[in-house]
């Protein structure tokens, strides 16, 4: 009877042995001992006995049951180390189908008896036809048999053999194929290339929703761009509309197409109608952050899906969400722009109640970037993060990871000292070789913005973009850069000539306004002259207009021209005749006084800007004023005598407002105020004026600035002297406090 089993082939013969066996265990009473420990079968001959072993050999249909009805994995393995001597492609499918199911992802400490069934699957594949292979590797990617030792080689075997069978493999078994390898995270570019061209071939006709589905989301879990895939897929699916899909389906259908960067409007369009018309009722709450995690990564900024969605979330609260789900949901809406008070504030609350134990790094660095990027500032959350990040020490923290974390914290305003202490010190510690430029700028801003100087952190920072150039900065990088360095009063001249460098080659065609104006101010107030850049940005301001600039864009390019001297009559002329166009209500009072500064200091008449600015101060009064708005305002207009300064000056208002101001007047306010009231003097006006007292302060403070003479003034008075003259160097003049720079 042994021999007869061994010579069996056909699929006949074999339906002749299991009724001949049948009948003979009848007639015999045989009674099968599973449990029996002896009689192994021979390795090296199967289906023969070894030595005197007492073990019966199971009728096939026999062992599948068994296979199948194992109760745990010892039994399970039990039984393959018993009869896997017999095993033909059936009872290693039904194996690994059964184990799938007991395993659920633990192996209880039995994993070191895998060994001989990954063994006997790796020596068996090459027999088994396409369904029995994908079911292998079905069940292989659901018991979460991954890792390396005897699993990793079933795998690279499993590869092999799906190759070979592709053409036999139907719908589901290539979703499933595709799956499994997916979930088991191998990197299998060729098969997942072939998969997807006989998949295209094909076409999808074959395909139900689940296999759809799954198919997106193996290629996309891969990281494997199969755009005509996915075109395919979408038109499928916007063809036969969504009423076959899940919940799941949908969701991981959404998820796939975002993270694979595929654009399909349509098929977003058409998941969030559907959505919209089912309801959120029956998605679990993976679902719900999958889906709104999709549209948001697409751009699909949904907004009766994102409402509710959000409306969802919080009638059923957080309990059931995990760490990622609560950071995936808040960036979600905080990329797809939407509000969602309800919604952030219920997250805060949930994070500070059962803390950030379960978070990972990179979750807790989306958290606060959410709440910061949708203008949440929880005290109460960041805090917790901050406690949070320093216990960690930030070695697991990647680099996109510290640069928006301490964005976030400085975005909020909520700049945490001990936060921002350790991740300076762990980015010195660790080099910024693995820092994308958006990281170096974001890292750099952050910190100024925080008022954080980290003296260590913008040296290497430095260092780090003279080694690796510009040419990988976009626009914005440039700008906050410079922004950054100039706002800690860090003039580190090397990289401030590189960025003007960069700049001027490029051109400023992909500048925004914002981007424009920081530039500009970074430059100015880092005091680095760039004639080149400034000329550059005065001719693209002329070229395009400044209908994008908002009041802060104007007032801050405006002055940093005046600041670094430059010059440039076109420029301030656009921009005088952009600020009375649009008026200046707008402009706050430090913006106001600044503007009428830079014209002054530049010397640009511009009667109808300071009409309006003039009209403007009366309009809303001074109490707004600070002592430098104050003395800024009144030197800019004695400098340029408009002719509305009646209006502004005629009251009691403005010399009311220095008085009680007078205790915060700085020397230089005092010396402008002098100098206004020299101007008053001059016009002949009966402008109220300073009191006694102040005007007396004022001009001891202009009296008691030194002159400096130039070096020509210094060449001029030598040349004068040589030729006999008396000449007297910086006389002061009694009358109007000025220093003379050379009385003859």
């Amino acid at each position: 009877w042994t021999v007869f089993v061994q010579c069996v082939t056909s699929d006949q013969q074999r339906e002749t042995m299991y009724l001949q066996a049948d009948v003979v265990e009848r007639c015999m009473h045989a009674k099968v001992d599973d449990t029996a420990s002896e009689g192994m079968m021979s390795s090296g001959s199967p289906g023969r006995r070894s030595g005197r072993s007492n073990m019966a050999t199971l009728h096939p249909r026999q062992l599948t049951a068994k296979l199948s009805k194992a109760s745990t994995l010892s039994e399970l393995l039990s039984l393959q180390q018993r009869h896997g001597a017999q095993f033909d492609g059936i009872h290693v499918g039904a194996f690994w189908s059964r184990f799938k199911t007991l395993a659920r992802g633990e192996l209880g400490g039995l994993s070191h008896r895998l060994a001989p069934v990954c063994e006997q699957t790796v020596r068996m594949l090459p027999e088994l036809d396409a369904r029995q292979v994908a079911n292998v590797a079905h069940a292989f990617a659901k018991a979460r048999l991954f890792g390396t030792g005897p699993c990793q080689n079933v795998w690279a075997a499993l590869q092999e053999a799906v190759l070979r069978s592709l053409g036999e493999l139907n719908p589901q078994h290539l979703a499933n194929t595709t799956w499994a390898f997916a979930t088991a995270g191998r990197e299998s570019p060729e098969l997942f290339d072939v998969i997807s061209a006989e998949v295209v071939r094909r076409g999808l006709g074959g395909f139900n929703e689940q296999n759809l589905s799954n198919t997106t989301w193996a290629f996309a879990k891969a990281d494997r761009e199969a755009p005509v895939l996915f075109d395919l897929i979408s038109a499928e699916v916007v063809r036969r509309g969504l009423g076959g899909f899940n919940e799941q389906n949908l969701s991981n259908t959404s998820w796939a197409f975002a993270k694979a960067g595929h654009a399909a409007p349509a098929l977003f369009d058409i998941i969030s109608a559907e959505v919209v018309r089912r309801g959120l009722g029956d998605f679990n709450e993976q679902n719900l952050t999958n889906t709104a995690w999709a549209f948001a990564k697409a751009g699909r900024a949904a907004s009766v899906l994102f409402d509710l969605i959000s409306a969802e979330v919080v009638r059923r609260g957080l309990g059931a969400f995990n760490g990622q789900n609560l950071s995936n949901t808040a960036w979600a809406f905080a990329t797809a722009g939407r509000e969602a008070p309800a919604l952030f504030d219920l997250i805060s609350a949930e994070v500070v109640r059962r803390g950030l134990g379960d978070f990972k790094e990179q979750e807790l660095s989306n958290t606060a970037w959410a709440f910061a990027q949708a203008g949440r500032a929880s005290p109460e959350l960041f805090a917790v993060i901050s406690a949070e990040v320093v216990r960690r020490e930030l070695g697991d923290f990647g680099a996109q990871a510290l640069a928006n974390t301490v964005c976030a914290f400085a975005k909020t305003g909520c700049t945490s000292p001990e936060l921002f202490a350790v991740v300076s010190a762990e980015m010195v510690r660790r080099g910024l070789g693995d820092f994308k430029e958006q990281d170096l700028s974001n890292t750099a801003w952050a910190f100024a913005k925080a008022g954080r100087l980290a003296p260590a952190l913008f040296d290497i920072i430095v260092a780090e973009v003279v080694r690796r150039g510009l040419g990988d900065f976009n626009e914005q990088n440039l700008s906050n850069t410079a922004w950054a360095f100039a706002k800690v009063g860090s003039a580190a001249r090397v990289l401030f000539d590189l960025i003007s460098a960069e700049v001027v080659r490029r051109g400023l065609g992909d500048f925004n306004a914002q981007e424009l104006s920081n530039t500009a101010w970074a430059f100015a107030t880092a005091g680095r002259e760039a004639p080149a850049l400034f000329d550059l940005i005065s001719a693209e301001v002329v070229r395009r207009g400044l209908g994008d600039f908002n009041a802060q864009d104007l007032f801050n390019t405006v002055w940093a021209f005046a600041k670094a001297g430059r010059e440039a009559p076109a420029f301030f002329d656009v921009i005088s005749a952009e600020v009375v166009r649009r008026g200046l209500a707008g402009f706050h009072e430090q913006a106001l006084s600044n503007t009428a500064w830079a014209f002054a200091t530049v010397g640009r008449a511009a009667p109808e800007l300071f009409g309006a600015i003039c009209a403007e101060v009366v309009r809303r009064g001074l109490v707004g004023f600070s002592a430098q708005d104050l003395s800024n305002t009144a030197w800019a207009f004695a400098v340029l005598n408009p002719p509305s300064a009646d209006a502004l000056f005629g009251t009691a208002c403005f010399s009311a407002r220095c008085a009680h101001l007078e205790a915060s007047l700085a020397c230089a306010h005092l010396r402008q105020l002098h100098q206004w009231s020299l101007w008053r003097e001059e016009r002949g006006t009966r402008w109220p004026g300073l009191p006694d007292a102040l005007r007396q302060a004022c001009r001891d403070a202009f009296v008691d600035k030194e002159g400096q003479p130039s070096q020509l003034q210094s060449d001029v008075v030598r040349e004068l002297r040589s030729r006999g003259a008396h000449v007297e160097e910086e006389h002061r003049c009694e009358a109007s406090g000025y220093s003379i720079d050379a009385l003859a």
